[in-house]
């Protein structure tokens, strides 16, 4: 995980049963593999990786593209890199007995240009600027490079020159995260400060005590009406290879990013001759090894084809039941993928046109078949400590359909580093998105399953264009980037009764039309400051259709139309203090969108007039401190944030269904990340974070929020070790602490929840294998949202265990 940057390259700037389905035949294959891989750690002995058996390398000085080309006949390493940037660049050459990596090193000594590892045998490179007291590649070190991100810009950018708190998660950070693997959102949580998750299978999360913009390659995946919808559950963590996290309030792509935005980013291709990679893995728990052995299998091919740079990559898991500590099932539920089938695929393509012109695309489809096997009875007791029980799912085959998610996203971008000169990049995507829950019972006797579908269409126009008049003085380098965005959101649903129940209810179809217009600036001061500002200012109209909400939900709804505007502005400012530290400050605003599909249901609402339709703006301010040194990487933030309108859910009385209240709302909290590196094989660090936060009622008193909106006092830490080049271990630990009630919104407190995890990756023969233990300890922790909500349905349903101990292992190999 990064956390902050050098200043080098921050200054640049371009830079029917489920086992019925399972055939014997998998089965044995499944048992035959485990019995395979424990031959091979048994008889194998660990190839080394590339870099690491010396050779003699007679690579003589000349320029350094050859160089490079040289090294990788000899080694079969691939290199990517930006031909025009290390053009006319000259190698003093490498000549010895060396480890590849170490005749890398003398290539480039003296060259300012650094590498990273993108796997294996595929290596970065960039130019970057000589920093004071960086090593340089002569010194036998890997140069990290600095991390950019998009999802907090319009254009890629380092995250040094934003005033906000960013962490980055690369592929090697997602992967030593086992829980991620079966849950991103929850295994996020574990490594990003204030990240507030509260339910174990899939969580509905929250940052900083607001709601989250999730997205896939930028391109937002919430419901439009339901701003944290489980849209968020269409996520195989396996198939993305990097996560943007903004943390506080943000508008960069518009209303609904009000606690931060989370990227989900799929791969983007290797330049050069082809590369495969197969992973086969399996998932198991301790408590009931045959009915939880999970396969899975992934396959990618990357490379170059003339002019266009490809990534293709498919993958299929077959989940198979979670248990508790106990050896209890769990229920299943849409948030989920226990009982399940689950494919996916995504590409991603890259052509160069001429110097300055470039097309791209990106496409990425999941498609979930669901056959839950136990469902959730509600005589869950937390007071009495007894925990939600389940039975066989079996009663609803013969009513209800079988239940499925499918998801698609594209994006196709144009972009053109010199349009009267200015870069430009315009970006069109589409989003179609279908749900068939898991039939469930939400006011007894009534059981339905409802079936959702969402599209969204839009367009993207982005330009960053230099202000060369300001040039050659204290302002040099200043740019403006401006640009249109339009979106259009179509939400449609329908409900499927159980006939023996002779009423019905309602889904409410909408759609939405935005548009929006933004500048923003950025300007430089004496290369020590760094002034950010700007305002976007968007136009929505939504189009509600009525619908009968009986018998849960007050009668017969009227539909209309219904419009807002919003401006929305930001400021910040960094200022460098050494080549290693950075302070930042700023003041950013973001959309408090009412949450349309869940207001209805309120008694109140019975048409559109009714619905408070404002959308409200939150304020946040924060002030934070990062730093990078050689061994040492830290930061510490602070914020607060104000909302006038903010949206609170109330569970409604015998159901398990929340509505939406608007109220004012203040929160505020801390962050602070410290990662250590004291010796080339060991690594420690960790995180503390926490928020708090009160609201106004209706009465004018001010109250406590629970930890339903804000994140009790939460440590993180871990302890990494590389015995060997070939082998890096990890063991982390996450603990929540308790926190207290509010009686005034008539919600509980928690108790605190402690998770050990344990990750191990090896070289074995041609590949890697990657072993991950979650829940170390086989600790029962329970749902956090039945303990606030313990005296009506939704705690007797919901009080239900985190996942015992998940053992998974993973082997890839490249080829």
């Amino acid at each position: 995980m990064i956390e902050s940057l050098r200043p080098a390259q921050r200054r640049a700037r371009h830079g029917t049963d489920r086992r019925l389905m399972i055939s014997r035949q998998l089965w044995s294959f499944a048992n035959g593999a485990i019995m395979a891989l424990a031959l091979i750690l048994v008889l194998v002995r660990p190839a080394a990786p590339q870099g690491t058996e010396a050779v003699v390398f007679a690579i003589p000085p000349q320029p350094l593209a050859s160089a490079l080309t040289a090294l990788s006949e000899q080694t079969g390493l691939s290199f990517a890199y930006d031909s025009d940037a290390l053009a006319g660049i000259s190698s003093p050459g490498a000549d010895g007995l060396l480890t590849p990596q170490d005749a890398l090193n003398a290539l480039l000594a003296g060259t300012a240009v650094s590498y990273r590892f993108l796997s294996d045998d595929t290596i970065a490179l960039a130019l970057t600027e000589a920093v004071p007291g960086q090593v340089s590649p002569a010194g036998g070190q890997v140069i990290r490079l600095d991390p950019i991100t998009v999802t907090g810009a319009r254009f890629a950018t380092p995250v040094s020159e934003l005033p906000s708190s960013n962490t980055i998660l690369e592929r090697d950070d997602l992967q030593a995260q086992p829980s991620f693997q079966r849950d991103a959102v929850g295994g996020l949580a574990n490594v990003t400060p204030g990240f507030n998750f509260t339910s174990p299978l899939g969580s509905d999360a929250k940052l900083r005590g607001r709601e989250v913009s999730f997205r896939i390659n930028n391109i937002e995946i919430n419901q439009r009406f339901r701003p944290a919808g489980n849209a968020i559950f269409d996520l195989p963590s396996a198939a993305f290879g990097r996560v943007e996290v903004v943390r506080g309030a943000d508008a960069t792509f518009g209303f609904g990013a009000s606690g931060g935005a989370v990227n989900f980013r799929t791969p983007e291709p290797i330049p050069g001759e082809t590369q495969l990679q197969t992973t086969f893995g399996l998932s198991i728990q301790p408590a009931n090894v045959g009915d939880s052995i999970s396969p899975s299998l992934r396959q990618s091919v990357t490379g170059s084809l003339g002019k266009v740079d490809y990534w293709l990559e498919f993958g299929g898991d077959i989940n198979q039941t979670l248990f508790d500590a106990d050896g209890d099932p769990l229920p299943d539920s849409d948030s989920s993928f226990p009982n399940s089938n689950v494919f996916d695929a995504n590409a991603s393509f890259s052509m160069s046109l001429d110097d300055d012109q470039s097309v791209e695309m990106t496409h990425f489809f999941v498609y979930t078949d669901q056959e839950p096997e136990f469902v959730a009875i509600p005589t869950g007791d937390v007071d009495a400590g007894i925990k939600t029980p389940t039975a066989p799912a079996t009663e609803f085959s013969n009513v209800f359909d079988d239940s499925f998610r499918r998801q698609y996203i594209g994006t196709l971008s144009y972009k053109n580093e010199d349009v009267f000169g200015s870069r430009v990049d315009v970006t069109a995507f589409y989003q179609d998105r279908v749900l068939r829950q898991i039939p469930g019972e939400i006011v007894s006797p009534l059981i339905i399953q409802l079936r959702e579908e969402n599209r969204r269409i839009g367009v993207r126009a982005s330009a960053e264009t230099p202000l060369s008049f300001l040039d050659g003085g204290w302002l040099d380098g200043a740019a403006l980037t401006w640009g249109l965005d339009f979106q259009r959101f179509r939400y449609e649903a329908e409900e499927v009764l159980d006939p023996a129940v002779p009423f019905g209810f309602g889904v409410l179809d909408a759609t939405e039309l935005s548009t929006a217009g933004f500048a923003q600036l950025r300007l430089p001061v004496f290369d020590q400051f760094l002034i950010t500002g700007g305002v976007r200012y968007e136009v929505t109209d939504v189009e509600i259709g009525s619908a009968d909400l009986t018998p849960a939900f007050g009668g017969a709804f009227e539909g209309g139309d219904l419009d807002y505007d919003l401006a929305l502005f930001n400021a910040g400012l960094v200022y460098f203090v050494t080549d290693e530290v950075e302070l930042y400050g700023s003041f950013s605003q973001a959309a408090d969108v009412l949450d349309l599909a869940r207001a209805p249901r309120l008694p109140e609402v019975q048409s559109v007039t009714d619905i408070r339709t404002e959308a409200s703006k939150t304020n946040q301010y924060e002030v934070g401190v990062r730093g990078a040194w050689n061994r040492v990487q830290a930061s510490a933030a602070v914020f607060y944030s104000e909302s006038d309108l903010a949206n609170q859910f109330s569970v409604l009385p015998g159901t398990t269904f929340a509505a939406p209240i608007r109220r004012p709302q203040q929160i505020w909290g801390a962050e602070v990340t410290v990662d250590v590196q004291p010796t080339e094989k060991w690594g420690v660090g960790g995180t503390v974070s926490f928020s708090d936060g009160t609201t106004e009622l209706e009465n004018g008193d001010i109250v406590d929020l629970s930890a339903n909106d804000t994140q009790p006092l939460r440590l993180t830490g871990y302890v990494e070790h590389r015995p060997f080049p070939w082998w890096r271990n990890r063991l982390q630990v996450s603990h929540q602490f308790s926190a207290d009630a509010s009686p005034a919104l008539g919600l509980s407190g928690v108790e605190p929840l402690t998770f050990v995890d344990l990750y191990s990756e090896f070289q074995v023969g041609p590949g890697e294998l990657r072993v991950g233990v979650e829940n170390l300890f086989n600790r029962t922790e329970f749902n956090p949202t039945a303990q606030i909500n313990r005296d009506g349905l939704l705690g007797q349903i919901a009080y239900v265990p985190f996942p015992g101990t998940t053992i998974s292992a993973a082997y890839a190999a490249t080829w």
